[in-house]
């Protein structure tokens, strides 16, 4: 049994999520970073480094006013007492919000480095200029034809461009696109998703039936399809059986053989 990507009914939900914050991106790269560091922090990090680099954080940056420190960066004004004085190990959600607000990864909060004095305070929200662009204005007609293309697009099987491409095509931005088109610019999304979907279900189906190429001829050459084996073939198109669908599956095969 194939692990499939989402399918339609997951996709339609996510197409209301437009777009991953920056926070989203940031968060993903930070636990890349603390995942593959686990060996560095095993062997030097501690608690003990960690409440010392929050008293070097809050004495550089806001004086060593802990209270400031946490209102700066939108966190309740107490949120690291418990780590400075209690000893408590900190949550993940707020030990990513914290970071990310000083500009520091994760890691290097449990480490003695120099990372910790590059750390700054995010810079005040600007305010939005009065000279900023306006959303264009479109008339009935202009609305008609640009509904049309927009039909269009959306019959064209062919056709899975993203919304920033489409609007490109309109001579509109993709914000002004969502606004005077809701119903289509959703659709626009839906449907390449739907396509990034497919495209992903043929790729997982390519890999499994390669895998399972690899198990056959192995075991028709009499020859133990061990994991080391099989991830060595699997590495020639670089797959692996750290996949857990592709592990999985490779499980399943031994237990028939």
């Amino acid at each position: 049994m194939i692990v499939r990507p989402p399918g339609p009914a997951d996709l339609e939900v996510a197409s209301t999520q437009e777009e991953i914050s920056a926070f989203d991106r940031w968060s993903a790269s930070a636990l890349v970073d603390l995942v593959s560091r686990i060996p560095e922090l095993q062997r030097a990090g501690s608690l003990a480094q960690m409440q010392q680099n929050l008293m070097d954080l809050a004495a550089s940056l806001t004086l060593g006013n802990r209270k400031g420190l946490c209102e700066a960066l939108g966190l309740q004004p107490r949120a690291i007492n418990g780590w400075l004085n209690k000893d408590e190990r900190p949550s993940l959600g707020l030990l990513l919000r914290f970071c990310h607000g000083v500009n520091l990864l994760p890691g290097d909060l449990f480490l003695a480095n120099d990372a910790i004095r590059h750390a700054e305070l995010p810079k005040p929200a600007q305010t939005p200029s009065r000279n900023r662009q306006e959303r264009p204005m479109l008339g009935y007609r202009q609305r008609e034809m640009l509904e049309r293309q927009l039909d269009l697009i959306l019959e064209n099987p062919s056709d899975y461009r993203g919304l920033a491409a489409v609007a490109h095509q309109l001579g509109l931005s993709r914000h002004a696109l969502k606004y005077w088109f809701p119903a289509q610019s959703k659709e626009i999304v839906l449907k390449r998703r739907l396509a990034e979907s497919r495209t992903l279900e043929r790729r997982y189906r390519t890999d499994h039936e390669y895998l399972q190429q690899v198990i056959a001829e192995l075991a028709a050459s009499r020859v133990y399809p061990s994991r080391r084996k099989v991830e060595r073939r699997l590495n020639q198109r670089q797959l692996s059986l750290m996949r857990p669908d592709l592990y999985m599956a490779y499980r399943r095969r031994l237990l028939s053989l």
